[in-house]
């Protein structure tokens, strides 16, 4: 009976590593990057969690990328790049999961990981290139907003739009890597559902979500600052300040919704309270999303506690 659960151990950890290794070479190819993105870290965590030696078969996995990408004539820039975008985050999100760190804090640090790893891919090669790090990012920019510019009332909105880029890029790319963060470390828990002997920290349910205490009043304090900086005159930190606010506003919205969520919970039951939950704030985000923030900062540090749902 032990030889048996041995085998299927085995058997689906190797299943695991030739998953990995399969979507760490598809990352190479644009069409599929971003959807192996919202895998690939939670399947190199699982690899290891589930092989007896989980270091050294993300040191293979990291090998194997790389090697992969000179072999099918990436190059070795654009190679290490990839790479530097994939290991960091599967190997951190293993290392935060096996020390038992929480959810929040993966989530957290995964995300300006992953920013790091997407400022690399689209950044870095267009540095090396011209010395400017957004050259390629304004020249796709132009193509694509070419037609609204011959416009003579939109023309002016483009070129101001084309002025910004710089400075909301990397609170663009923060974006991404939160949402690659949250979807990764929740793959990562609905594998477990399936092998069930991965050593994860417990995933609360969403209504039970939240943040570290000093998360929300410290980074409200630096966008602070640093918008009376940018009153002051000195602009030079419009991109940091455009990136902590990104870093305050995804959580709080978050929040927000899980705000909806705990009132309908209350009145309607889980599945009725998913349900409007996800059609309340699908219709909020297009209206930009700030009443989700505001519904967030209420819930987190104003009178807006509503009880937490039973796990």
């Amino acid at each position: 009976m032990e030889v048996c659960n041995n085998s299927q151990k085995n058997s689906g950890s190797l299943f695991l590593v030739i998953l990995s290794g399969v979507g760490a070479a598809l990352s190479y190819y644009y069409p599929f990057f971003a959807l192996t993105m919202l895998s690939v870290p939670a399947l190199w965590a699982a690899a290891a969690f589930k092989s007896r030696q989980g270091f050294v078969t993300l040191l293979l996995l990291t090998v194997w990328t790389y090697v992969f990408g000179l072999i099918t004539g990436n190059g070795a820039l654009p190679s290490l790049l990839n790479l530097g975008f994939i290991a960091p985050a599967g190997i951190l999100l293993y290392v935060l999961q096996r020390q038992s760190m929480g959810n929040t804090r993966s989530v957290l640090y995964l995300s300006v990981v992953l920013t790091f790893g997407l400022f690399l891919v689209f950044c870095v090669p267009s540095l090396q290139r011209y010395g400017d790090a957004y050259a390629e990012i304004n020249s796709y920019f132009a193509q694509i907003s070419a037609p609204f510019a011959e416009n003579a009332a939109l023309k002016e909105n483009v070129e101001l739009a084309q002025k910004m880029l710089p400075d909301i890029f990397l609170s663009f790319l923060y974006s991404l890597g939160a949402l690659y963060a949250l979807v990764n470390v929740r793959f990562l828990h609905h594998m477990n559902r399936r092998y069930k002997d991965m050593p994860l920290c417990p995933m609360a349910p969403f209504g039970n979500w939240s943040l570290p205490r000093l998360y929300g009043p410290v980074l409200f304090s630096a966008v602070l600052v640093l918008l009376l900086l940018e009153y002051a005159g000195i602009t030079s930190f419009s991109a940091a300040t455009n990136l902590l606010y990104e870093m305050l506003m995804l959580p709080m919205m978050l929040l927000g919704a899980q705000f909806i969520y705990r009132i309908f919970l209350l009145r309607r039951g889980p599945k009725s309270a998913r349900r409007i939950t996800i059609l309340l704030t699908a219709a909020l985000l297009v209206l930009g999303g700030f009443v989700l923030f505001l519904l967030g900062m209420f819930s987190s540090f104003g009178p807006g506690r509503i009880r937490k749902e039973k796990p």
